[in-house]
């Protein structure tokens, strides 16, 4: 679009300049032109979205672009540039808030999709090595190589920048086996929290339901949380009792890096996350949709 076409289609383009410098810019621009990017599919038209967010550029969301809060006039940003054409707008569940915005600020029809099914974040490279480590040190702490493989544990875990929250005593220092399972029960729980933060996995289809099995490290989750008002125990909390051991002086104790208790409550998270499993792979058919939940 060359800069006299913008300008006719654009009657408040000299308003936009305060801001925006004089046309056609440096972004989205050849010099001559502004650039559009889409594709025309006969009287439809699909743009991409435009940058936005760059160092002299405080281009924003249509609901968010300047003018009043309530009440548009054709003075506000969001009124000119939607002008009469229909706003349906796909907005995430999750932000309910925002989504207020886009109908009161942009005259938006919302419709909301769902946000992609989470998963666990796992391990990998470095933490992965500290993950075999603590294996090994659990195995051969009563021989002669635990205090070695301790100095491994801990150079591996600073490498991994895990000494900004986990203090490790000097690298050379000979630590008594009390000592060195609590460094190794901070680092182990350390590593256990990191690998189960959840991550979204890719995104969300529109029109495309999760299945079941893509939900079960949220459900693992949802599992996981007391129902103080319907007396429902969480998953973690009755696998541990089973053990004849209480949940939360679990939670209490591996955060302190006692180990014997990390490695139960690695155990615990484990035997929900095999639990839950069996449970979706039996409930749900060959396209991952719950049928039978008996």
């Amino acid at each position: 679009m060359n800069v006299r076409e913008y300008q006719a289609l654009t009657p408040y383009s000299t308003a936009l300049e305060e801001n925006w410098g004089k046309p056609p810019g440096n972004l989205n621009a050849d010099g001559e032109n502004l650039l559009v990017y889409g594709k025309q599919y006969g009287n439809v038209f699909t743009g991409v979205q435009p940058t936005f967010g760059y160092e002299g550029d405080p281009m924003r969301s249509l609901e968010f672009m300047p003018g009043k809060q309530v009440g548009m006039s054709d003075v506000c940003y969001p009124d000119s540039l939607i002008g009469n054409i229909p706003n349906v707008y796909y907005y995430a569940a999750n932000n309910p808030s925002e989504a207020t915005i886009a109908k009161r600020r942009s005259y938006a029809n919302t419709i909301s999709y769902l946000t992609p099914p989470a998963e666990n974040a796992g391990l990998y490279k470095g933490l992965k090595q500290l993950s075999e480590l603590i294996s090994s040190y659990q195995s051969l702490k009563d021989t002669g190589c635990g205090q070695q493989i301790v100095s491994s544990i801990i150079s591996t875990a600073k490498q991994c920048n895990l000494d900004k929250d986990v203090d490790f005593p000097e690298e050379c220092v000979e630590l008594p086996t009390k000592e060195r399972d609590l460094v190794v029960g901070k680092v182990y729980n350390k590593i256990m929290e990191i690998e189960s933060r959840l991550l979204p996995c890719g995104l969300h289809v529109i029109g495309e339901p999760p299945t079941a099995m893509e939900a079960v490290a949220t459900l693992v989750n949802i599992a996981a949380l007391d129902r103080v008002e319907e007396g429902i125990s969480s998953l973690p909390s009755i696998l541990a009792e089973s053990v004849g051991r209480n949940i939360e002086e679990i939670y209490r104790s591996s955060d302190k890096g006692v180990l014997k208790d990390v490695e139960l409550l690695r155990q615990i998270t484990e035997a929900s996350r095999g639990a839950i499993t069996s449970f979706v792979e039996r409930t749900t058919n060959s396209k991952g949709q719950v049928v039978d939940v008996s």
